[in-house]
């Protein structure tokens, strides 16, 4: 498939790792074979929508997450906008 669905599969690797959960256990939760779950993360095969929804669920993120490299990309979008403000009329703002 393409980088991007690499780029997937790494993130969702890397958050299954992080709570501590390995690959059969996430497919057993999907209703996934534990090779698919191994191809989804490897980046050879994609997954249907609902299937990748209860993957946000059970890995408890969110589709901007694992789509964008982004968990809270609202979140950063607000920061920046802060920043804007409090450069543009002189502010000091710790926007963190």
């Amino acid at each position: 498939m393409s980088e991007q669905f690499e780029k997937i599969g790494q993130r969702i690797r890397t958050r299954r790792k992080a709570l501590k959960m390995n690959q059969a256990e996430l497919a057993e939760l999907l209703g996934i074979s534990n090779n698919h779950m191994s191809s989804i993360e490897n980046g050879k095969h994609s997954t249907k929508l609902e299937t990748f929804l209860k993957l946000c669920e059970c890995l408890k993120t969110t589709p901007n997450h694992l789509l964008l490299g982004c968990m809270q990309c609202h979140l950063f979008s607000i920061k920046l906008k802060i920043c804007y403000f409090s450069k543009r009329y002189g502010m000091i703002v710790n926007a963190r």
